[in-house]
This record gives structure tokens, sequence and C-alpha cells, in this order.
């Protein structure tokens, strides 16, 4: 079949999804870490199994007997190399000091400004003088910059393996707030660079300009206003904060057309300009995967081999994953091997529509790249961040062809500014290109889907992204089966995850417990902030509150500011806080047993909500609300996970 257009003629089908090394093996990397981890952590799920082997069934056809033994070969070595790398880093993590006080240093590798205060990640840490494995993070009024070296004295505390930010970033501990010293600067000159990035900005645009360029360029886009972080996720282009792809792809792009002259392997300073970049923007996920894919096509460029996209984001997945193997769990690993997993499954398929209306080549290229990423994003956004923007695509279509443009401008102005300081003015051109960026994001992008929980559907999305491609081939029937399958698997997940037509249901996460019945909603607060609360309420539907209850005292000021009938507390009731030891809330009855602990009588079945270290005596189940995330069912007494 041969579709019409520049850049849209197909000679054949697109190629099938069948046997590749590195395929099988990146599937049984993932595997093996994947069900390691989830083991480990106590959220086993079936998912764990039946998605990467409904994947390697792929792998088989045309089945003949030396190809399945070459993918089980392949599955079952590197799943096992997967799951020891995982067993090694949990080991890692879970090991070194106990809690206690110390005398504390370490180097500043990433901070942000956040509500009058600078969160700060410290690596090469030492306690009493003696260095340990592992990152820390702390809290401080004062002002930090990349490549600090801070000292100071405060009580430690472990980190758990169950933290979703922690454990991907080795960060072993932690401290509250603290009056650090600093008592120098580090000599890496990535982080150098780093903090030469920031105060330029800073010190030459206005703030909100400057938080975005520092965004841009590094991928840290914590420091960045509330109301613009919620624009650019409404916006569905929060990607351009994450160094990705995109980011090492136009540095890359352009560093091939200087090296020109030498030819097949102008690949190789191309790639040490996009390593250092890399290295600036503290080696994060996306970057490395965009690097090891940037070096597979420039090598196999320089051989006379046909690169294959497949093949080297499986590379890139393989290393990754056994060299960090907590990146799994990280939402940068998962947004970014989909993204081009999207690419490599349905960019072709959509192109090939397009050529059939005769549309022109350059938008189809960003229409069918746009919808092949959201497509598989999709369940990553709704269960990582709880909301995934309809604008997105529309936005991409403006800002994605842009980007090289914003990215070359802003780096090439800064750079003349920190060689020439004369010459800063030359950030005003950036800048106006950030502020009409602003300009664009402050449109109404509230167009979302968001309040109801994916469960079992993100994998048969997943499994439906992957069987539904034209890379698998189906005859039309099966396929048309296939979809109307998938499709009532997926509607039956979500009334599962979402409606309880009885008994109650039980959502654990942080320091949040959300309760839900046929006849009411209930949040409970120990020492949560009120983006944490409405995050989890934009998951579970439950934007209207019956009631919430607070455990001890830190979690008073967040909840007054919930939407919310009635808010109960142990003690210290103030305003629309009611002092109670025993109360109901629909068929829910709840009992105080002191400030840190709560009894929940539903269905003949006691569970104890804890916020403190004790147990409550006499419960059929307790849940100690800082630790891993639950869901339970509690029916005529019996308790269902």
């Amino acid at each position: 079949m041969r579709g019409t257009g520049e850049g849209n003629t197909f000679e054949r089908a697109l190629p099938r999804l069948n046997f590749r090394p590195l395929l099988a093996a990146a599937i049984g990397a993932a595997e093996g870490v994947s069900l390691y981890l989830s083991i480990r952590r106590g959220d086993f799920s079936l998912a764990d199994i039946l998605l990467p082997l409904g994947a390697l069934l792929l792998l088989f056809p045309p089945w003949e007997g030396r190809r399945v033994a070459a993918v089980l070969l392949l599955f079952a070595f590197f799943g096992g190399a997967g799951a020891l790398s995982a067993h090694i880093y949990t080991e890692r993590f879970l090991s070194g000091a106990e809690e206690a006080e110390y005398n504390i240093e370490g180097t500043v590798t990433l901070f942000a400004r956040e509500e009058g205060y600078f969160y700060v990640e410290l690596e090469g840490v030492t306690l009493n003088g003696i260095e340990v494995g592992g990152n820390l993070s702390l809290t401080t009024v004062e002002d930090v910059r990349t490549g600090d070296i801070l000292k100071f004295s405060a009580s430690l505390k472990r980190t758990e393996m169950t933290d979703s930010y922690a454990f991907p970033h080795d960060i072993r501990y932690e401290v509250g707030t603290v009056s650090p010293v600093r008592t120098g600067v580090s000599k890496d000159p990535f982080l150098a660079a780093n903090a030469a990035f920031y105060n330029k900005l800073h010190g030459t645009m206005s703030e909100d300009e400057a938080d975005i360029g520092y965004a841009l360029l590094t991928g840290n886009a914590r420091s960045l206003d509330g109301g613009i972080t919620d624009m650019v996720r409404a916006g569905g282009i929060a990607h351009i904060f994450a160094v990705s792809g995109l980011h090492i792809g136009v540095l890359y792009g352009a560093a091939l057309f200087l090296f020109k002259p030498l030819k097949k392997y102008a690949f190789l300073p191309a790639l040490l300009v996009a390593t250092a970049y890399a290295g600036l923007c503290g080696f994060s996920v996306s970057a490395v995967r965009a690097l090891i894919m940037c070096a597979a096509l420039g090598a196999s460029a320089a051989v006379g081999r046909k690169s294959d996209l497949l093949s080297s984001l499986s590379l890139a997945a393989v290393l990754v994953l056994l060299f960090s193997p907590a990146q799994w769990l990280a939402s940068g690993f998962r947004l970014s091997f989909t993204a081009v997993l999207g690419l490599a499954l349905f960019s072709g398929t959509f192109s090939r529509a397009f050529a059939r209306i005769r549309m022109p080549a350059f938008l189809s290229k960003y229409l069918s790249a746009s919808l092949a990423v959201q497509l598989c994003t999709l369940p990553v956004c709704l269960e990582e961040f709880g909301y995934f923007s309809l604008w997105g695509m529309a936005l991409n279509l403006v800002v994605v062809p842009l980007l090289p443009l914003l990215l070359g401008t802003l780096l090439s102005c800064l750079l003349v500014a920190l060689i020439l300081p004369f010459a800063a003015g030359v950030l005003i051109l950036p800048e106006g290109l950030i502020a009409l960026l602003l300009l664009l994001l402050r449109l109404d992008l509230s167009f979302v889907l968001t309040g109801f929980a994916l469960g079992a559907g993100a994998t048969v999305w997943a499994m439906g992204t992957v069987v539904l491609s034209e890379r698998v081939r189906l005859r039309p029937a099966l396929r048309g089966g296939a979809f109307a399958l998938l499709a009532a698997a997926l509607s039956l997940s979500l009334v599962y995850a979402n409606v309880v037509p009885y008994g109650c249901r039980i959502e654990c996460r942080e320091e949040l417990v959300f309760l839900e019945t046929n006849d009411c909603r209930v949040l409970v607060v120990r020492d949560a902030t009120l983006k944490e609360c409405e995050d989890l309420l934009g998951r579970t539907d439950g934007a209207v509150l019956d009631a919430v209850v607070v455990l001890g005292e830190n979690g008073r000021n967040t909840a007054i500011f919930l939407p919310a009938d009635r808010v109960y507390a142990f003690a210290h009731g103030d305003g629309r806080i009611e002092e109670q030891t025993s109360f109901s809330v629909g068929s829910l009855r709840f009992r105080f047993e002191r400030e840190d602990t709560l009894l929940l009588f539903a269905e003949g079945t006691v569970v104890a909500i804890e916020g403190g270290d004790m147990r409550a005596a006499g419960a059929d189940l307790a849940i100690q609300i800082s630790q891993n995330s639950l869901k339970y069912f509690v029916t005529e007494g019996i308790i269902y996970a």
C-alpha cells in the first residue's frame, strides 16, 4: 500500500513486533526488577506478571523452536539479572547509619524554593566525619545553591523504601528544618555550572521568567510558582521541564551539524556535548535514556547499519534497569520510556492514516507523534499525577516546534552573559519568549481528565496499546474482537476501582487516609499539605467530603481549608474543628483512642488508623498511615484487599 505526500510513503506494512534480542532482554529486566520490588514493598499484583508475559508472547511468532528458546533464555537471564540488581540496590538503600543525632556535612545537588523555605538534597554525606552512602534531604530558610557544602547538627531519620520519591533517588536520610553553615563549594564542574546558570538568570530576569528558564534548562521545576505549575500541567506540557529526548535531541542535532565535517564520526563529539549537558542536569533518567539512544543511533549510522527505535529503546531500558533498578518506580522513567514506546508503536500507524487524507507532511509528523505519545502516556499520567490534559495535543503542536528555538536562544544568550558579564542584556530576548509562553499558559486550560482511579484499567490500557498496534499482525476479525474484549475489561476495571456499592473502601497515601462508602466520604489527615490532599481527592472523585478527621496537631491548618461539612479532632478544637471522642458519618462510626489513633467501625469490623508508633489493641486491621498505599473493601466483617 502506498500513501501520497512527502514523507508519508509506505512501501509495505510497518515492521512486525517480532523477535528482537534487546527487546526480549528489556522485558526480562523489567519483569525481574518489577517483581522483586513489588514483593519487597508489599504491593504485588497480577499486573506484575500478566503484562510482561503478554508482551513476551508477541515475540514468539512465527513459532520456531530456536526462536522460542532464544526468547525464553534472554528473558530468564535478564529477569534474574534485574532481580539481583534490585536486591543489591534495596539492601544498600536499607543499610547505613541508625537514627540519632549527628554532625552532618554534604554537598547540595538539588535545591528549590518552596513556600518560603529551601528544599535541599545532599550527596557525599558524612555523619560525625564518617562518609556514608546515600543522599539526604532537608529544608532550610538559608539561601543555598547547587555545589554548596553545608554543615549542621540534626536528628537523622531514615526514609523508607515505600517512599516513591526517596527510594528511586537514593535519599536514605532526612532531617527537619535546619540552619546549616556553608563551609565551601564543590569543585564538581557540573554543580558549579548549574549554580552559575541559576544566579545569572535570577540576577537578570524577572522571577517567574527566571524560574521557567532555569527549569527549562536544568529540569529542576520545583521552584516554579504553584499557579504556573498548575497551568503547565493542565496544558499537558509539563514534559518541557524534564530534560528529556527533546532537549538532548535538540542539542545533539545542533552539535551534529557543527561537527558535520567529521562525517560519520561527528556523532562522537556531539555525544560528548550532550553528555556534558546531561551532567549539568544531574543525569536524569530521561536524559540518560536519550543519551543511550543517541549513541546507538550514531554508532549504527557510523557502521552503515539501519537503526531500530524499539531496539535502541530496549538497550536504554536494559542499561538503566540493571544499573539503577529503582528508577522503575520513578514517574520520569515511566513517562520517558512509554512516550518513546508510543512513537515506536503508533506514529507510523497515524502517519499512514493521515497520508490517505493527503495531510501536509509537517502537520502529519507532529500530529502523529503527539497522538502516539499521548495514547501511551495517558495511564501513566492518571496513575502518577491524577489527571490527564485533553489540551495536550493542541498545545504541544504550538510549544514543541518552538521549543528548539526557545532552548537554543536561552542557552546561547546565557553562555554569552556568563562569558561576557557586560553583555547580560542579551537575556532580554529569551525573557521575552518565556513571557509569551506564560501568556499562552494563562489561557483557560482546565479541560482535563481527573477524579477517578484507573486501577487494573492501567494494565488493560497498556495491553491494548500493544496488541492493537499495527506492529502486531491480527486479522480484522481478531482485531475487532480484541478491541471489544479490552474495552469491556477497561470498563469493568474502572467500575471496580471507583464505585463502592457496599462496604467501605480505604485508600492510604503518605499522611492521608481516604474512606468511601455508598453514602459518605471521609478524609483522615495527619501531617499532610493542602496540595497532597487535593491530589488524593482528584484521584478518588472525592472533591466534596462529608467530614475530615484530624490525627495529631499538625493536620489542623490543612483540614480547615478542605471542602467538608464537618472537621473533627481529638482535642484543640478551633473554629470549624469540633472536639469529639466518638462520632458517626453516614454508615461509618469512629472513636478516638488518643490524639494519634482513630478506630473505625464498619460492617462489624474494627480498623485502627495509626498516626503514631503504637498499635491499637483489638482491631481486625491496623493501618500505619505514613507507610504504603492500601485499598480494602470491608464487607460483613471480612476485609477484602
